[in-house]
């Protein structure tokens, strides 16, 4: 029987936290790294001829196919990301596993909307009691119903992605063919190189001229798009139907002097990458700009939710939090997608999660606080109905003390920080053991439905499916899918992705009747968040029809 690949996520290591705009997945709940994301060479590829024409962008005049590269694609929103340093865990499985690729997916043209998209005319802009500007319904609209799109104002592909993924519409797919002058960005044909080519020609040349030293953040790339779009498109985007860039929030009187400091590094590092080919305004200017950023940004994660790049969406940037969420945001390429995953009635307002909604209320609103300087009133954080459940505790012929559980929630929270900052020097069998002591401690107190067992259960299965150990991946995932179903809301992602894996699990280890159940699971929700006709079905879908 053939086996699928496990992509293993970039949040199974990346202890994130999530705004859905830029990482994710379970424990996306914990800051990314501020570290540089290094270049990774792609030898044995072929490459577009270069092209002496000034204007055009090099090999344009002929295509070939790359080298076959290990499968990647998917979406959801968060704040920016910072790609952690190398010599930690990757965040995706290398290519010598002794698993098959899974199928590509179609080329997803960047911004191409779908054919019947509505487009926000049920939807109004409005000043939401409380929160600023919002978004309204104006027309009623059920479950799985796309209520807008909104393609890419500019979107920057994760390095550690290219040549699995196209660089100009992030399209997952074997034969991508790469730039001639940098030979380091990878297109799916010439019609994507010369779309990307004015927001690649701003890294083209630096990565020829710093080779190995050319690694600037995500976030910095990110934002050197955004200014060079800027200046070459003034005018309003098809992005901004409701909300312009230029009038994101940028919180600059809220923050501290650690932020103001990781934004003058972010500056300096743009200066220091790019002051050759672009201005800059000054730093004043910069400042917001970085910050506008952190606040608004989005991650593009697939459908096992690893990290695939960072893009801005103005228009859903309008959206309002809510740890009771009316709709969801999936990513079809660079193009985001918003969903209700409840019944929304005329005049009610539209609501994302900005936030892992894992975690008890007192963590919740921490990370608000921390990365959206705000707190959040809804019905989940004013009831805490759900804490007792997410925090629950090991019923004991003698109970622990009020103290002794205030003593363990607050090792479980160390731990779990420690854990974000091992993970980029100590070993996968390490950190491995780092799990597995830490949820013997735990274990002692909590029910292994505890957010915080949950949590360390998934960086162990992380690690399992890094070293290879599918059994061992299996036993802790199946330990986990129940309380995230209790946890979670209806039609989450995290959900969706655990039974994705799950399913691949079983598949793989020769168990098909378990692996059908459970990707018919994530099926049944994904139907629902990212539309029937998501290219990530089709491809579930001839899964299992292959197996």
């Amino acid at each position: 029987m053939d086996q699928m690949i496990l992509k293993v996520s970039s949040s199974l290591y990346d202890s994130v936290m999530t705004r859905q705009p830029v990482p994710g997945s379970l424990l996306a709940a914990w800051l990314p790294s501020r570290a540089f994301h290094g270049v990774q060479p792609r030898p044995h590829s072929t490459v577009f001829p270069p092209v002496p024409s000034p204007g055009a962008p090099p090999g344009a005049a002929g295509l070939r196919a790359a080298a076959p590269r290990p499968p990647g694609g998917g979406a959801r929103r968060r704040p920016c990301h910072r790609a952690g340093p190398g010599r930690g865990l990757p965040g995706r499985r290398r290519p010598g596993s002794r698993f098959p690729q899974r199928s590509r997916l179609p080329s997803p043209r960047s911004g191409m909307r779908s054919e019947a998209a509505p487009q926000p005319g049920g939807l109004e802009r409005f000043a939401s009691p409380g929160k600023g500007r919002g978004l309204r319904a104006l027309r009623r609209y059920a479950v799985g119903e796309l209520l807008f799109d909104c393609p890419a104002y500019t979107a920057v592909l994760a390095v550690g992605e290219r040549g699995s993924h196209c660089d100009g519409c992030f399209a997952r797919k074997e034969g991508l063919s790469k730039c001639g002058r940098c030979k380091q960005a990878f297109y799916c044909d010439v019609e994507c190189q010369k779309e990307d080519w004015p927001m690649h020609k701003l890294e083209c040349s630096a990565m020829c001229a710093f080779g190995q030293n050319w690694n600037p953040s995500e976030t910095v790339r990110l934002t050197a798009r955004i200014l060079a779009k800027q200046k070459t498109h003034p005018e309003k985007t098809q992005s901004e139907e409701l909300l312009a860039v230029k009038e994101f929030e940028s919180h600059l009187d809220k923050l501290d002097n650690e932020k103001r400091e990781l934004i003058q590094n972010d500056i300096a590092a743009l200066h220091h990458f790019y002051s050759k080919h672009m201005e800059f305004p000054d730093n004043a200017a910069l400042v917001v700009l970085f910050a506008q950023v952190n606040c608004n940004g989005f991650t593009i994660e697939d459908e096992e939710l690893s990290h695939l790049g960072s893009a801005i969406f103005p228009d859903v940037a309008l959206m309002n939090h809510s740890c009771c969420p009316n709709v969801i945001v999936t990513y079809k390429g660079t193009l985001a997608e918003v969903r209700a995953v409840r019944e929304i009635e005329p005049g009610e307002e539209v609501f994302t999660s900005y936030i892992d909604l894992l975690y008890p209320t007192e963590d919740r609103n921490e990370r608000l606080k921390d990365s959206y300087f705000f707190s959040c009133d809804c019905r989940e954080c004013t009831t805490k109905e759900k804490d007792g459940e997410k925090l629950k505790i090991r019923r004991l012929n003698e109970p622990p003390s009020a103290e002794a559980v205030r003593d363990m929630i607050r090792y479980a929270r160390n731990v779990i920080e420690g854990f974000r900052r091992a993970k980029h020097y100590k070993s996968p069998s390490e950190l491995l053991e780092i799990c597995e002591l830490s949820l013997d401690k735990m274990g002692a107190v909590f029910e292994d439905s505890n957010v915080y067992m949950l949590h360390m259960m998934y960086q162990a299965m992380g690690v399992c499916l890094y070293m290879q150990d599918w059994e061992g991946a299996l036993r802790y995932g199946q330990k986990i899918i129940r309380p995230y179903s209790q946890h979670y809301p209806a039609y989450s992602l995290n959900v969706a992705s655990m039974w994705l894996k799950l399913g691949r699990l079983h598949m793989a280890l020769e168990n098909r009747p378990a692996g059908v159940k459970a990707l018919k699971r994530a099926i049944a929700i994904m139907e629902v968040a990212h539309g029937k006709d998501h290219p990530y079905i089709s491809e579930i879908k001839k899964e299992l029809e292959d197996h």
